[in-house]
């Protein structure tokens, strides 16, 4: 979902826009102020402790909130997301095609639902898995969701080259996949986080590599074919 369907830094700039709001509510700062460093150490690569820093530069923001009350006003706040461009014609032309489509995304729970409500995948994907209901232990390259689709379209294993993946972490997302036998496909757009990234393995490759919507479309579109 995060940076294949819809794009991360867009949910990022949604979730630091309410921790704003809400910093600016609690104490003495200024909303603008607090998204403005959010967003500048975002873009300087800061991920895992955005938070901390937040409280360290603002420090009467620290008398009166917490890491912990920041984190959960990011992660259950109602996200201001859209498809990438593209994506939601893609998947209207796949739907009406019959083809049947399933989600598979990581992270925590009370994001990714929020995220997956406000797309509607429902509307389009059935499963929609996301792995944080069984724990942090089988996000991907864990092997469940993907063989939780296979059980629940009846797809033998002789089958599974009919299936195809399509992500934009080399870290992760095409492990479990290639070593299944599915196809595997990466979206790589010029927005996305992990755009530069690679592999750290062969194996770890997806199969075909697509620089734009367009591009992946017609390769899947002609699959239909």
């Amino acid at each position: 979902m995060d940076d294949t369907l819809a794009f991360e830094r867009d949910y990022v700039r949604s979730g630091f826009t309410s921790v704003a709001n809400y910093c600016s509510e609690a104490s003495t700062v200024y909303r603008q102020e607090v998204f403005n460093f959010l967003m500048k150490n975002f873009a300087d690569g800061v991920r895992s402790n955005a938070f901390n820093l937040l409280l360290e530069k603002f420090s009467v923001l620290a008398q009166d909130t917490s890491v912990e009350v920041l984190v959960d006003v990011y992660r259950t706040h109602q996200p201001q997301v859209n498809f990438a461009p593209g994506i939601e014609e893609l998947l209207n032309t796949l739907k009406d095609s019959g083809v049947r489509m399933a989600v598979i995304s990581d992270g925590p729970l009370a994001s990714q639902s929020a995220k997956a409500e406000v797309l509607g995948l429902v509307d389009f994907c059935d499963p929609v898995i996301l792995t944080d209901h069984w724990g942090r232990e089988f996000w991907k390259p864990h092997h469940r969701a993907f063989e939780k689709i296979e059980s629940k379209w009846g797809i033998a294993e002789k089958q599974r080259d009919g299936l195809v993946y399509i992500g934009d972490n080399p870290a992760k997302d095409f492990l479990a996949p290639n070593q299944r036998g599915w196809q595997s496909a990466r979206l790589r757009l010029g927005e996305q986080l992990r755009f530069l990234d690679e592999a750290e393995s062969a194996e770890g490759e997806a199969k075909f590599d697509f620089s734009s919507v367009s591009d992946l479309a017609s390769w899947l579109l002609d699959k239909l074919a």
